[in-house]
């Protein structure tokens, strides 16, 4: 569930204009680097997450599989 909130308030960032302005507007070259840098930590962090998710039953494994071919297809 936090990771959902956490990729939401990412996507907020990089895809809603006005709060995009609003934060690199007024900051400085070295604050806009501090914060994509935590933007790229924060999604570093979810992905170690998600990859060493481990399934417990047959029903998990095949939803992982299967979100696994449809991620491969959209990226």
């Amino acid at each position: 569930m936090w990771t959902s909130i956490l990729m939401g308030v990412i996507i907020l960032f990089f895809f809603v204009p006005v709060i995009f302005d609003y934060i690199f507007h007024s900051a400085s070259p070295m604050m806009e680097m501090i914060i994509m840098g935590i933007l790229l930590a924060a999604f570093f962090f979810i992905s170690l997450f998600v990859w060493s998710e481990q399934a417990y039953d047959e029903r998990e494994e095949m939803e992982q599989l299967q979100m696994n071919k449809w991620s491969f297809i959209v990226g």
